[in-house]
């Protein structure tokens, strides 16, 4: 398996305090669950999808080249055991009709999730505009105001299938200088420059445990490394505090 162990404190875990709600955001990822799937599965969702992204955020750059990270982050999760039914990649035209993030995501991620799934998704995004504190969280880790890029995924836990995932991806930019955007704002679409990326996945459950060890082991490792980073530099600016 290929290693990733790039030192980018923007992609850490971030925790929610309420995460019986579904949604736990996770370096630029709203996750979802829906009914089923199991605390062990959250695990493994949350640390494929992590491990994913750091490796392609190692290789290329999202902002200048979000093709190539989109095609580096599935191979990732292909080689650790995740199967790709089918995927996408395609740039969005709009008309100059006007919606907020909100809802285009809500439209966009129905056209690809089954009807469970996307009552699910559209609860939980909700639910966090809901919380100012997880909007401006969650927009901290997606965007600098003018480029930005999350993920938003649903697992599922099927009897015939085992633990399936939908990935949307969104990656935009806004073509006005000068402007920025909000998560709850309306827009104008025709502003954007806007990509969308779509995968379905099912994992092979005896390949991702052979993985998940060396997986965990490395996101560790690196949180760690950020720990002793982000201790240091509290301890360097101690003495100009007094």
């Amino acid at each position: 398996m290929a290693a990733a162990d790039p030192d980018d404190s923007s992609l850490t875990h971030v925790d929610s305090t309420d995460e019986t709600d579904g949604y736990v955001p996770v370096a630029g990822n709203i996750d979802v669950f829906t009914s089923g799937v199991t605390v062990q599965d959250t695990h493994d969702v949350h640390d494929s999808l992590l491990f994913a992204r750091l490796a392609a955020s190692k290789r290329h750059n999202m902002k200048e080249a979000p093709r190539d990270w989109y095609g580096m982050f599935v191979a990732v999760l292909a080689n650790v055991g995740w199967k790709m039914n089918n995927e996408q990649f395609q740039e969005f035209h709009q008309s100059s009709s006007s919606s907020s993030f909100i809802d285009f995501v809500s439209d966009t991620m129905r056209e690809a999730a089954t009807e469970e799934e996307a009552t699910a998704i559209s609860k939980r995004l909700r639910n966090m505009l809901s919380s100012p504190k997880k909007v401006k969280q969650f927009e901290d880790l997606i965007s600098d105001g003018t480029n930005g890029h999350f993920e938003v995924t649903v697992a599922s836990r099927q009897p015939t299938v085992g633990l399936t995932l939908l990935v949307n991806g969104y990656y935009f930019s806004l073509r006005t200088r000068g402007q920025h955007h909000s998560f709850q704002m309306r827009v104008q679409l025709s502003d954007l420059f806007f990509c969308t990326s779509t995968a379905r996945l099912e994992l092979n459950e005896n390949v991702y445990a052979t993985a998940r060890q060396d997986i965990r082991k490395k996101l560790e490792k690196r949180e760690r490394k950020i720990a002793k980073k982000k201790s240091k530099e509290k301890m360097e600016r101690e003495p100009e505090e007094k």
